[in-house]
């Protein structure tokens, strides 16, 4: 089973291992890199919502011992990717 991140006009679906977490669009305003939360290692892409609350979108987690810059670089053009799809969205 693979974890994957999809995007609709609608949503962001955080297909995890267990379950899928999903963020309308119209709550998000921003992504960024941050480490998630918790127990979790690595960096990953976080969504940051309307009320000021980060969701950590852990099927994008890089993880490694050292986190090499091409790990960083790619979820940071993976975070231009997403914000364009939130500004292009139909309203």
């Amino acid at each position: 089973m693979r974890t994957h991140l999809t995007v609709t006009n609608e949503e962001v679906a955080d297909h995890r291992m267990f379950r899928v977490v999903r963020v309308p669009l119209q709550m998000i305003t921003d992504f960024e890199v941050a480490r998630p939360g918790g127990l979790w290692g690595g960096f990953c892409i976080t969504a940051i919502c309307r009320d000021g609350t980060t969701i950590a979108l852990m099927s994008t987690r890089a993880y490694s011992r050292l986190p090499s810059a091409n790990h960083l670089d790619e979820l940071t053009r993976i975070c231009w990717t997403l914000e364009e799809a939130v500004t292009k969205r139909p309203s």
